[in-house]
């Protein structure tokens, strides 16, 4: 909580104490010197932090008195509802704007459910009759334990085509169970089977919310595949699909101002063919040529080997509403503002990019590894490098659940930046809804480029991709 932010506000309110507004002003100056998270906000009635016993006493007393200056605050006009989750009714106004369905999974012991939330303000309730709690967390593991066994945490890091037939039936009895227990049924429930789409008509576009173990499985990529071709089943035949944290992140990127009206927004690539002590990307050149050709008239600014610096990229960042990095990136399961990505002269961390504000930043490309993984010790947190960008300012954010081969990055990269200046240059009505980049259907048919060219059941090459944001 930014306190300073609240003085300001309090002070500005005609209804506001001089008796409410010394006392945030003392929690201030208190709560630099504590060795305590924010969530423990001290009281004005400490004096001296000599006069508490223990650090035990310190803390409980801390957290008395952080619902003391809350209750304070909430008795000002205009601040009741200060630090309470908005309700849902003060969100409509915003919701009423999206594109398509949000739908929320959530897994418990009792039940296992979506919620889909409609711009319309309606809210269905989706009973997943055929998933249990068990069952989520042991697709989790499958899939999880596959992907550190194989090596699929480090972009180029293994010869995936040597996993492909070793492995690729025990990937696919996941995708189908998904498919089967979690995003038939929705979908199903959502009529999006009723009717679908011809080639000359726009797919309908879903953001998937999950909770728990599902944050960690490719909703996207959910389908039947062992079937003859005419009979498979695949989610993206059938909707385009995003991710978001949570509604108010979703909310907040789609209120951003974007750039929809500029022809051609600022272009920031960095890459780094040969980062110290990691190995070798030898096709981030080829990425970065193949995005300069599909966009040559955009302004460029490249950062490539020595010269994408943690200085240089952050610096460069603030003037730039597109920002392509291509590189090695990691996730740290320990503490998630450590997941980084590998620059050349050092990481540039979650934490580091919290600092960024990036006024005018609209789209990212995370092309790396790791940079949209879960966390299973924080199942209900989106603590990773996509949600970070989201965080700081970016509307929409690609990155990857998982390994991405270096080889197969340039196609991707090439398909995904023609489709969206197409997308972005059309003058036809309704191609990019207000508020959004056009990065979600652009990224949906770059997908199904690379599985032309790979095989759709090579799920580990072209499943990693994924979209954060509008």
């Amino acid at each position: 909580m930014n306190l300073r932010n609240v003085a300001l506000a309090l002070q500005r309110s005609s209804s506001t104490s001089q008796t409410t507004q010394n006392e945030i002003q003392r929690t201030r100056d208190v709560v630099p010197h504590s060795d305590f998270s924010p969530s423990g906000i001290a009281s004005p009635t400490i004096t001296a932090w000599n006069t508490v016993g223990t650090a035990v006493d310190r803390h409980r007393k801390l957290a008395i008195d952080y619902e003391h200056v809350l209750k304070a605050v909430r008795k000002q006009r205009g601040f009741e509802d200060f630090l309470h989750a908005p309700k849902i009714k003060t969100l409509l106004p915003s919701i009423e704007h999206l594109d398509g369905p949000v739908v929320f999974i959530n897994v418990h012991s009792s039940s296992c459910d979506a919620l889909a939330l409609s711009p319309n303000g309606g809210i269905k309730r989706i009973v997943l009759h055929r998933l249990t709690e068990s069952q989520a967390q042991d697709l989790r593991s499958t899939w999880t334990r596959f992907l550190r066994s194989s090596g699929l945490r480090m972009r180029g890091a293994v010869s995936i085509d040597r996993l492909i037939s070793k492995r690729t039936n025990m990937l696919g009895v996941v995708l189908e169970r998904v498919w089967t227990w979690i995003v038939h049924p929705i979908l199903e429930a959502l009529n999006f089977f009723d009717d679908t789409p011809s080639r000359s008509h726009r797919l309908p576009h879903v953001t998937w919310c999950p909770t728990g173990p599902l944050t960690q499985l490719p909703l996207h990529a959910a389908g039947i595949y062992d079937r003859p071709a005419a009979d498979r089943l695949h989610v993206y035949d059938h909707v385009v699909s995003s991710y978001t944290p949570s509604l108010a992140a979703l909310l907040r990127c789609h209120k951003q101002p974007g750039t929809h009206q500029v022809y051609h927004p600022n272009v920031l690539v960095i890459a780094q063919p040969k980062t110290p002590g990691y190995a070798e990307l030898p096709y981030t050149r080829d990425e970065c040529e193949r995005l300069r050709a599909v966009m040559p008239k955009y302004a460029h600014t490249v950062l490539l080997d020595k010269q994408g610096t943690v200085e240089h990229t952050l610096a460069a960042m603030n003037y730039h509403q597109w920002v392509h990095i291509a590189c090695h990136g990691t996730q740290d399961a320990v503490d998630p503002t450590q997941s980084k990505f590998a620059l050349y002269d050092g990481p540039l961390t979650l934490g580091a990019l919290m600092t960024t504000v990036a006024d005018s930043a609209e789209l990212a490309f995370l092309s790396a590894c790791q940079t949209a993984v879960g966390n299973k010790n924080i199942p209900e947190e989106s603590a990773h490098l996509a949600a970070g960008m989201l965080a700081v300012g970016f509307k929409g954010v690609v990155g990857t659940m998982w390994s991405i081969y270096d080889a197969d990055a340039p196609i991707v990269v090439e398909a995904y930046y023609k489709r969206l200046h197409k997308l972005r240059k059309s003058k036809k009505p309704g191609i990019i809804p207000p508020g959004y980049t056009g990065s979600a259907y652009a990224l949906h048919w770059a997908m199904k480029v690379l599985r032309e060219r790979v095989g759709e059941q090579n799920f580990v090459k072209w499943a990693p991709f994924v979209h954060f944001g509008v």
